[in-house]
């Protein structure tokens, strides 16, 4: 395989006025991964927790969709309930799903729900590839 020219990072480079081989995004740029995530999630805590913002408005009609899609892709592992409890959840060993109403759950940040929802964890899979950003919210 022919090896190709590059820079290494913060190295001179004669193609730009500066010199510089580490390009700032031209204004307006999105991230891969704030497309992915959206731009509201947010790592940061304020007394010891980690805080986000929803960026969509909630409304009835997308409690409704919300309920609705919980029971299509989440309720199947977590019971309709989100108590944990599911024929398919049972049959999961060595640990089964856990309970969503439990106070660890419950104290996730609105970022954090999103990413697992995203990304999955452990054992569950991500649904990003099934769900568009707005219904992950």
């Amino acid at each position: 395989m022919r090896e190709q020219q590059y820079y290494r990072p913060y190295s001179a480079f004669s193609g730009t006025h500066d010199r510089a081989s580490m390009l700032t995004p031209p204004a307006g740029t999105v991230s891969r991964t704030e497309y992915t995530l959206g731009s509201a999630v947010s790592t940061g805590t304020q007394d010891g927790k980690e805080v986000g913002t929803i960026p969509v408005a909630t409304t009835p009609e997308l409690l409704a969709k919300g309920a609705q899609l919980f029971h299509i892709y989440c309720g199947v592992c977590h019971g309709d309930a989100a108590d944990g409890r599911s024929v398919v959840g049972a049959n999961m060993r060595p640990v089964e799903p856990p309970s969503l109403l439990t106070p660890i759950a419950r104290g996730h940040s609105p970022g954090h729900l999103f990413a697992i929802v995203s990304n999955g964890l452990a054992r569950m899979p991500a649904y990003d590839w099934a769900l568009p950003p707005e219904d992950r919210w």
